[in-house]
């Protein structure tokens, strides 16, 4: 097909969300493009208390594409970018003037959680309610990981089943490890105060159905979740020299791809040197809105840089406390914007 001025976007999170949007507003939709497989948007924040109540809260994190914009909507899988068209995975070729490559990460061990699931509402819902059910079974949970991730699936598991023994076994020597050690403390003192067994510096291996710690216990629970480890779904533009050695898409200070002048990578895509959050992620996509704007323009208007933020995090014990780090310290009482809906109001109105 023929450009026509096309804006194309990569992947259908929180970041091409953000885009649309804000596009919208200044340029209008009608030369905006969605390339996304699902047909649904997903709020990841709210996934782990969705799975505490799959029929009520999971529904209510999720939206068809069709009702949050008029931009068009191709229900695909974008391979790679080569020159100025998006490769599908079906071998279609489409053209762009300005593309911005927004297809997120999966959590490795535990897809459900971020990145995985099924391509259409009506199946994500069969998951949810199948994920549910087998907690809802389970009288013993372990969980693999101590980050922000096993810290909040904790919790909303604690609030959610209060009877349930919960374990949570980490290699390194404190929870939220990416996090100044204060949070790393309180969240190891909130949850050990509320019966969740907390085992550092132990390495697991797996045993057939059970785990052998490298302290010699032996782990085993009615049900494991493991939430340890991203993997980025990028996608190489002009061959995967434009990638960093974690798969990352090396971007300039606009955002833009290396090499590239019309190709942007915002969110967890891209090697900007920050922990990737909710709240990062539209701040980038606000630059990367306005530098496309800017690029349109007849007028040359300055790009706008974007500075990488300095360790942040929101991290929920439940529907009970929290940890809400800011670049200048910590301001625990905010966590309480997240807390209440899990910020769907914010995306969903």
């Amino acid at each position: 097909m023929d450009s026509n001025r096309k804006i194309v976007l990569i992947g259908g999170g929180i970041a091409s969300l953000v885009v649309i949007r804000s596009l919208e507003k200044k340029i209008g939709s009608e030369n905006l493009i969605l390339v996304e497989p699902k047909d649904y948007f997903e709020i990841p924040i709210g996934v782990l208390r969705g799975l505490m109540d799959p029929e009520g809260f999971a529904r209510r994190i999720r939206k068809p594409w069709s009702e949050l914009t008029a931009a068009r909507h191709i229900v695909a899988r974008a391979t790679e970018i080569s020159g100025d068209e998006v490769i599908l995975s079906n071998g279609d070729r489409l053209a762009f003037e300005q593309a911005i490559v927004a297809t997120g990460a999966t959590t490795k061990g535990y897809p459900f959680i971020k990145g995985g699931g099924a391509e259409t509402a009506e199946a994500r819902d069969s998951e949810f309610r199948s994920e549910g059910a087998r907690l809802k079974g389970a009288s013993s949970v372990l969980i693999i990981g101590g980050g922000p991730i096993g810290v909040e699936l904790a919790g909303e598991i604690n609030s959610a089943h209060t009877a349930k023994q919960i374990t949570i076994v980490d290699g390194q020597d404190r929870l939220l490890p990416a996090l100044p050690p204060g949070a790393g403390k309180k969240a190891h003192k909130v949850l050990t105060s509320r019966g969740i067994t907390v085992a550092l510096n132990i390495m697991l291996e797996p045993k057939g159905d059970k785990y052998m710690g490298s302290d010699g216990t032996i782990y085993s629970a009615d049900i494991v979740y493991n939430a340890i480890g991203i993997r980025t779904d990028a996608i190489p533009v002009d061959g995967g020299e434009s990638m960093n050695k974690h798969g990352q898409l090396k971007v300039d200070d606009n955002l833009r791809v290396n090499g590239r002048i019309n190709v942007f990578a915002i969110g967890d895509v891209n090697d900007v040197p920050e922990i990737k959050l909710a709240a990062t992620v539209r701040t980038q996509a606000g630059v990367a809105a306005g530098n496309v704007v800017a690029l349109r323009g007849s007028n040359g208007a300055p790009l706008r840089s974007y500075r990488a933020s300095k360790p942040m995090g929101f991290v929920t014990f439940g529907r009970k406390g929290g940890i809400a780090q800011l670049p200048f310290g910590r301001m625990d009482f905010m966590i309480g914007m997240k807390q209440k809906d899990m910020l769907t109001s914010m995306y969903l109105k």
